[in-house]
């Protein structure tokens, strides 16, 4: 089973979402939020402020966890860490991963191509 975080970045009333590119080997072209490969003996809060640092710029700053769940789709079983995070600011600076991204309204998330159940993580954050 693969582990990966998965932080949302909430800022004012809207989430960060990110379209990933064409060539990517897990789900390409489809929207998600920020995420990585969680290594042994990590702590899941600074790995996944650094990953939104990484591939967006933002500082932001730790809100809560969620509970943690499982996903299955055509790549496997993954377990899926959820994290919130707030940022005083929506100037993004992309990285290689992504090549679009934008602030959403929760309500509109089911408008967009997203990854397998991208919505289990408001739901474990009680966003949703």
């Amino acid at each position: 089973m693969k582990e990966i975080i998965v932080a949302v970045v909430q800022f004012k009333r809207k989430i960060l979402l990110l379209k990933r590119r064409k060539n990517k080997r897990y789900d390409p072209r489809r929207w998600e939020f920020i995420s990585g490969f969680v290594a042994q003996n990590i702590n899941l809060e600074d790995f996944a402020r650094e990953q939104v640092l990484y591939e967006t710029g933002l500082t932001t700053t730790f809100v809560k966890k969620g509970k943690d769940f499982k996903v299955n789709d055509e790549y496997g079983e993954w377990l899926i860490h959820p994290l919130l995070f707030s940022s005083e600011s929506e100037d993004i600076k992309l990285r290689n991963d992504h090549e679009t991204f934008e602030w959403i309204k929760i309500n509109d998330l089911s408008k967009f191509n997203t990854v397998k159940e991208l919505e289990k993580n408001l739901i474990a954050l009680n966003l949703l």
